[in-house]
């Protein structure tokens, strides 16, 4: 079993937890406040023993089963916890945190008029719960309101001591909308049907693939090389390249959670309009950071797979091509994919005993990572010496080489038995979600990725189409 210093510090912390909510009472509503302390202070493991014990004496409580579905949001255990949610939510009264949970859930899902539904729901129920004010925002109609929502949560969240950190984020929200007002963003100015578009692939130096770059096309010069990152969210420019193009600062933001010092001040702003093969959109929105995001200069920033919402995205990583297109004949079978706080999550299998954990699809690292926090309690698990691993933002700070570990999704799983290992703990924090690694080109390199944005399913193949 791995127990470093932190892991000791962390059951040390849980005793005395444990200790504190024995004064809440052995009722059920006080042991649905129980688990949220729990949930609250990342002991979801324990919030989960403690819930299902709970419900063996409590079964018909809503809102312990509405705690117990929070408990499996926070484990990464979606469909458990849509599960549970919905069961709580038969009750005459109907918990408001099983309306935020299945809310959040049908929102990863991107069922979003479900979503918004629910999370409406959830915020008159309960107006000054804080995850619900911070949950329920983005579901908001305007922007004006989204501002409204997270401006009540600051105040409240100030007042009560709240996450330093999700103020900021929410700070940094307020400010951006502020500035954008109702303006349309990434507006299409050509789309077409059907496209194709050319990927260069980055040598690693030992045979293999270390990423994908494309051309983007700016106001104001030559084309742009940007690292195709299926890991994050958007347009990420170098603060001096950005400036060189027109960039338009609106607003200073935190991106938390990334390698580095985890928490990095970026400006966002707008471009008149970006090309990308033969689509262009007017007025994207793009983040900028002076930070280096690659050492060799290779390519000046990062775009995710937002702006192909409209398309069934297919990246043909043996030929290097990107292909779009607009309609096409139904697909079947597939893995399906959540997109929570920007992160596009797949269930997959951690081996050697088969257990599982979300993880993000990151064509934007060239080797599987995992979580720290995966391996406490996993036996037979080896903690090798200290790693270089570097990403966006910087060098990942502690990472560890590990061994007796492998990832498998499909039919896939990474190569040998050695992986890397860094803390994710502030990510999954900060999304509510835990994010047990990163899947990277070492299992999706030189395959097929289709990625369905109305299905939210993914098909990963090493020819295209699959085999039956």
């Amino acid at each position: 079993m791995l127990r470093g210093n932190g892991s000791k510090r962390r059951a040390a912390e849980v005793v005395l937890l444990a200790a504190c909510l024995a004064a809440l009472g052995s009722g059920p509503q006080g042991e649905a406040e129980a688990v949220r302390a729990l949930v609250g202070r990342q002991a979801w493991r324990e919030a989960l023993e403690r819930a299902r014990s709970a419900l063996d004496s409590f079964p018909g409580h809503a809102d312990l089963r509405a705690a117990y579905a929070e408990a499996l949001f926070r484990a990464g255990r979606l469909e458990d916890a849509a599960r549970e949610a919905a069961a709580a939510l038969v009750a005459e009264a109907p918990p408001p945190r099983a309306l935020l949970v299945l809310g959040r859930v049908r929102q990863a899902e991107g069922r979003h008029g479900e979503a918004r539904e629910l999370l409406e729901r959830a915020r008159v129920l309960a107006s000054e719960d804080l995850e619900i004010l911070y949950w329920s925002a983005g579901a908001a109609p305007t922007r004006a309101d989204i501002v409204q929502r997270l401006e009540q949560f600051v105040a409240l969240a100030r007042a009560r001591g709240g996450d330093p950190d999700r103020i900021e984020a929410a700070l940094g929200k307020i400010q951006l909308f502020r500035a954008v007002g109702e303006r349309r963003l990434w507006v299409p100015a050509t789309m077409p049907e059907r496209a194709e578009i050319p990927l260069f692939a980055l040598p690693d130096g030992a045979g293999g693939v270390a990423g994908y770059t494309l051309e983007v096309r700016l106001p104001a010069g030559k084309a742009a090389h940007l690292l195709l990152d299926t890991g994050s969210g958007g347009l990420f420019l170098l603060e001096r390249i950005a400036r060189r193009r027109g960039f338009q600062a609106l607003a200073e933001e935190t991106v938390f959670g990334g390698p580095g010092p985890a928490r990095h001040r970026s400006r966002t702003g707008l471009f008149e309009w970006i090309g990308i093969g033969p689509l262009a959109f007017e007025w994207p929105l793009a983040t900028t950071t002076p930070r280096e995001i690659d050492a060799t200069g290779r390519f000046h920033g990062l775009l995710g797979l937002s702006p192909f919402e409209a398309y069934r995205v297919h990246l043909d990583l043996k030929a290097g091509k990107l292909r779009l297109e607009r309609e096409g004949q139904a697909l079947l079978g597939g893995t399906p994919y959540w997109e929570i706080s920007g992160q596009l999550l797949v269930q997959a299998r951690i081996l050697p005993d088969g257990a599982t954990g979300l993880f993000l699809l990151d064509t934007g690292t060239d080797r599987t990572t995992v979580a720290l926090g995966l391996l406490e309690g996993r036996q037979g698990i080896g903690l090798g010496p200290p790693v270089e691993v570097r990403g966006y933002g910087g060098r990942w700070e502690g990472a560890r080489r590990v061994t007796g570990l492998r990832v498998r999704l499909g039919d896939f799983e990474t190569p040998g038995s050695s992986l890397r290992a860094v803390d994710l703990s502030r990510r999954s924090r900060i999304t509510g979600v835990e994010i047990a690694g990163l899947l990277g080109l070492d299992v999706l390199a030189q395959r097929h990725l289709v990625l369905d944005p109305r299905a939210h399913r993914v098909w990963i193949s090493e020819r295209w189409p699959p085999d039956d």
